[in-house]
């Protein structure tokens, strides 16, 4: 492919998964993450009863991480 349709062909991607991740079950979607790195510290920050701040890419994959992460601890998007 050509360098500059690199793009295009990516955001082409996206417009076509993510109706299929906002229309599954969220056990579906979070069951699609294969690994995670660093939980341990999601997980630390949880037991102390503190509010986390999680910044995720806008571009990829944050509808999957958002889902991930709500299907383990509560969890407000914005």
């Amino acid at each position: 492919m050509r360098r500059g349709l690199a793009p295009v062909a990516e955001t082409g991607k996206s417009v076509m998964e993510t109706p299929a991740l906002w229309l599954r079950p969220l056990g579906a979607v979070a069951g699609l993450v294969v690994e995670v790195s660093g939980w341990e510290y999601i997980e630390d920050g949880s037991r102390q009863g503190r509010g986390l701040i999680l910044l995720t890419p806008h571009l990829g994959c944050w509808e999957v991480a958002g889902q991930y992460i709500s299907h383990r601890i509560p969890l407000t998007v914005m």
